[in-house]
């Protein structure tokens, strides 16, 4: 896979991860544009999910090892 398209395009650019953080993404995975991202924040459905337990607002979304936390929030939906 030509991953150069990726990285030109994300390169210290700023996002929204909805879930996360997908080791996909992660340094010597299979898509790993963490590390090159300047900075990215996370929503989630829910402040309790199976797979993270409990989860809180702030500055707490640890995507990448050598990156600042980003700011985590819940997703809120209307019924």
């Amino acid at each position: 896979m030509d991953f150069d398209i990726y990285v030109r395009t994300l390169t210290d650019k700023s996002g929204l991860e909805i879930g996360g953080p997908s080791s996909l993404f992660q340094d010597e995975n299979i898509l790993p544009i963490y590390p090159h991202i300047k900075s990215l924040d996370n929503c989630n459905f829910s402040a309790q999910t199976v797979w993270e337990g409990s989860l809180r607002k702030g500055y707490n979304f640890k995507y990448d090892e050598s990156k600042s936390c980003g700011y985590s929030s819940k997703f809120w939906r209307r019924r």
